[in-house]
């Protein structure tokens, strides 16, 4: 099960990664970006849901960790 731990650590870091990345330039990473200026509702929405997504894998590969 240890692989299934540092799988998840490697997404939550990657994840957030991705929104380090785009606080930093101003559009989320991806084949079609959201940028700050042009598009700000939907560039938010997606930064909080990379967000959301790395902190649940990072809690849940705590979680797997403790069992």
């Amino acid at each position: 099960m240890q692989w299934q731990v540092w799988a998840l650590y490697a997404l939550a870091l990657l994840l957030g990664g991705m929104v380090v990345c785009g606080l930093l330039t101003g559009e989320t990473p991806g084949r079609q970006p959201f940028s700050r200026v042009n598009d700000p509702e939907k560039f938010w929405q997606s930064l909080s849901l990379l967000f959301l997504l790395a902190l649940a894998a990072f809690f849940g590969a705590r979680w797997l960790n403790r069992r």
